[in-house]
């Protein structure tokens, strides 16, 4: 369970920027601003990309600007500001043979519940320098942050470091990168930010081009992501791989779709071999399949289909989304499924006083499995009978971030003004941990809880005496907790202050 609230003085202090600076080759999640923009644009058909699949690589940005020919009547208002401020970032993005120098400092009133799409600090201190570099075909990070009294004992971190090159129209890289995998904004439930960044080996596509084929040519624009990642020592499987494999998809212009596969596999005392890599493949990786035992049982699987449909019905500024995402396979298909559902609305204010671009969402997930049935399976979802700490990484759920047996309700509100600076409100409904055994693995809570939370932020560039000091924001939060178990109740709150600084660019 997440540490109790600390005293508000700690609002005074400076705390990290997750952000990772331009001085990279791809967006990554963590900017709830630019992702705004970025879906602004795909859903306007001024992007042809797939949006849904993070990190976004700047090339496959570039290319979809540079072929988009203007209409004749003039973009909406909230798309030709989208449109400025996304070219402003990627003409940034686009400086190559730059080094670049950044410090960091942060500070939390307490460890977050629920991350969401927005980089919130992870620990209550944290103190760090990064330095990076991108060429023509090579790109590299060097991120080292300092966090006392982590969570999971782990002081020094390396987190958002990574080389990468590229390979033609792919980029290989190796570090600890984070992803999303998904079109929630409040998470993702088979791979998200939740957790920190695991050690990765990734091949991804670099620019979504379409198939030239007549008989692929349907599918549109596409990319992929391969992903192999190994999970801590310190496990009932120590050293436990993470294999991840997407592909994202968009056949017209208001629907994407991707489908996504991860697995856990190998790790000590467990089969490693071709043949087991081969079962998990396959899908023969359950006791009782055809030579399938304890003893030799591959691995554990995940699978999810992800779709979002923009403006189904008229042509106004909504969008409806779902991802599914099976636990389980029963005669060779995906089964036990947990759901997400969301829907969004966008536009510009008009408004002198309030001016600016909004987006609306309104989201519900529920990881207990087959929770639209009438025996609902509890303790199933992020859960294996040998990889006995579940889909998790250092005690984080790779998953949503309520982790198993959860209902979320959330209503949430962004705001963008034009100079890239945003507010972030939100509001949420959750049940923690229900149904299941009393205590078991959810990492959120052991016992059964009901939620209420309020959260507010802002975030924006600073300036002082006409000089860039980097960026900063403030932001704070509410929470009543009804422990449905022991049949007390709690309240507290949180609040957060963070900036980081470019110390150098050549």
């Amino acid at each position: 369970m997440p540490r109790s609230s600390r005293p508000a003085l700690l609002l005074c202090l400076l705390l990290l920027m997750q952000t990772a600076s331009a001085a990279d080759p791809w967006a990554v999640p963590g900017d709830m601003a630019l992702r705004h923009d970025l879906q602004t644009l795909a859903d306007a058909g001024v992007l042809g990309s797939p949006v849904m699949t993070w990190p976004i690589p700047w090339s496959t940005i570039q290319n979809d600007l540079a072929s988009y020919r203007a209409p004749d009547q003039p973009l909406r208002a909230y798309v030709a500001n989208a449109l400025e401020r996304v070219r402003r970032r990627l003409s940034v993005a686009k400086r190559a043979d730059g080094i670049e120098i950044e410090t960091q400092l942060a500070s939390n009133s307490s460890q977050s519940w629920f991350r969401t799409f927005e980089s919130t600090p992870r620990e209550e201190f944290e103190a760090g320098a990064g330095a990076s570099w991108i060429g023509e075909r090579f790109a590299g990070r060097l991120q080292v942050t300092y966090a006392p009294d982590a969570e999971d004992d782990e002081d020094l971190r390396w987190d958002g470091s990574y080389l990468a090159v590229v390979l033609g129209n792919h980029i290989l890289s190796g570090g600890r990168i984070e992803r999303w995998w998904g079109p929630g904004w409040e998470g993702s439930l088979i791979y998200g930010n939740n957790q920190r960044p695991i050690p990765t080996i990734a091949l991804e596509r670099r620019q979504a081009l379409a198939f030239e084929s007549k008989w692929l040519s349907w599918i549109g624009p596409w990319t992929y992501s391969l992903t192999y990642g190994e999970l801590e020592h310190g496990r009932t499987v120590p050293n436990a791989n993470i294999l991840g494999f997407r592909v994202a998809f968009r056949p017209i212009n208001d629907l994407e779709i991707a489908l996504t596969r991860t697995a856990q596999w190998c790790g000590n005392d467990r089969p490693c071999d071709l043949d087991s890599l081969w079962d998990l493949i396959k899908g023969d990786d359950n006791v009782g399949s055809e030579g399938i035992d304890d003893d030799n049982e591959p691995g554990n699987q995940l699978a999810a289909i992800d779709l979002r449909w923009n403006s189904p019905i008229g042509d106004l500024p909504y969008a409806v989304y779902t991802q599914w995402t099976a636990e389980d396979e029963a005669s060779g298909t995906p089964s036990r499924w947990i759901a997400q559902f969301g829907a969004e609305m966008w536009g510009t204010t008009g408004l002198k006083w309030i001016g600016g671009d909004y987006r609306f969402h309104l989201e519900y997930s529920d990881t207990a499995t087959s929770f639209y049935k009438d025996t609902i399976k509890f303790d199933t979802a992020y859960e294996h009978g040998i990889y006995r700490d579940g889909y998790r990484y250092r005690d984080r759920s790779i998953g949503h971030a309520m982790d198993n047996d959860g209902q979320m309700l959330t209503f949430g509100g962004l705001l963008v003004d034009g100079g890239g600076g945003s507010w972030n409100a939100l509001l949420r409904w959750v049940r923690v941990n229900r149904g299941g055994r009393i205590p078991n693995r959810n990492q959120v809570s052991e016992e059964e809880l009901d939620v209420r939370n309020f959260e507010i932020s802002r975030k924006q560039a600073l300036r002082l005496f006409g000089r860039d000091l980097g960026s900063i924001a403030l932001g704070g939060g509410y929470y009543y907790l009804d422990n449905k178990t022991s049949g007390g109740d709690d309240d507290s709150w949180k609040g957060f202050l963070q900036w980081s600084f470019c110390l150098l660019y050549t």
